[in-house]
């Protein structure tokens, strides 16, 4: 079987493509910098055919700072307060709304990239598939909110306590995250690299969680 490709999208037909699919994951860079990588294809189309977009936007060709604005919003609103436009990387949507944005360091190889997309990413559909599944298809119960690849608790993974306050958690979130990301060992060895980035997932990961048991306020 052919492997499925990533399609190229235009300021045209972005959101009625990204819209029509439960799922879309699009990656955005500039020109000749716009790769999707293939693994991540391969997972998510084996995973959950026929239930994906897999799609590239070179952001050099669209300049209007509203069209972004549009097209990259989430369920609550603008994509972050105060950003004109996205970030690179890629974007994880479902019905045509941002739910997760991850890019990986320029450093990591192409697997450890693919691996990135993929553990942070498969969390969220994962939930989300479980949640939307037809009760009687439902082998166990949907949980409340994502695990951490580790399947840690994620007020543990932040070192909070589940009785903290949002402002609470922010500030552990924030915090967590700037005492472990990659950056600050971009100097070391490959390996030492590679586990900062899977704590700075997991570190992602447990906040998104908390942000989804309690509904977005956050």
């Amino acid at each position: 079987m052919r492997q499925k490709a990533a399609q190229r999208l235009t300021s045209r037909d972005f959101l009625q493509r990204v819209a029509e699919n439960r799922f879309a994951i699009v990656r955005v860079d500039t020109g000749l910098g716009v790769r999707f990588n293939p693994e991540v294809i391969a997972h998510f189309d084996r995973s959950y055919p026929r239930q994906f977009l897999f799609g590239v936007l070179d952001r050099s060709r669209i300049s209007s700072i509203e069209w972004w604005q549009d097209n990259f919003r989430t369920p609550y609103g603008p994509l972050k307060r105060g950003m004109s436009e996205p970030e690179n990387g890629y974007y994880l949507f479902e019905y045509g709304a941002v739910s997760m944005h991850l890019n990986p360091p320029a450093y990591v190889d192409i697997l450890a990239a693919a691996k990135q997309v993929i553990a942070y990413f498969e969390q969220r559909v994962s939930m989300r598939a479980k949640q939307e599944a037809p009760r009687s298809a439902r082998q166990e119960p949907a949980p409340m909110a994502p695990r951490t690849t580790s399947d840690r608790d994620p007020f543990e993974v932040l070192g909070v306590s589940a009785e903290a306050s949002d402002d609470e958690i922010r500030q552990a979130y924030r915090e967590q995250m700037k005492l472990n990301h990659p950056d600050k060992v971009a100097h070391l060895s490959p390996a030492i690299r590679e586990v900062a980035a899977k704590q700075t997932v997991e570190i992602q990961l447990a906040y998104e969680a908390i942000r989804a048991m309690r509904r977005g306020s956050l």
